[in-house]
Order: C-alpha cells, then sequence, then structure tokens
C-alpha cells in the first residue's frame, strides 16, 4: 500500500514538473513574439 501511493505521488510530480515545463515553454514562445512574428 506504501509503495503504490509513494508511485502515484511520485507519478503526480513528474506530471506537475511537466505541464510547469510546458507553460514555461508556451510562455517563452509568446514571449518571443509567436504568432505575431
Amino acid at each position: 500500500m506504501v509503495v503504490v501511493t509513494k508511485k502515484s505521488l511520485m507519478g503526480k510530480r513528474l506530471v506537475d514538473i511537466w505541464i510547469s515545463g510546458f507553460i514555461m515553454n508556451i510562455y517563452s514562445f509568446i514571449k518571443r513574439g509567436g504568432f505575431n512574428a
């Protein structure tokens, strides 16, 4: 039970990191001019 919980928490953390990285990529893209370029 503890192992499963630890695994799911780790997975959630990885997803949070991936989402934040994805948002940062979009933000930097818009900052460079984005679709207006």
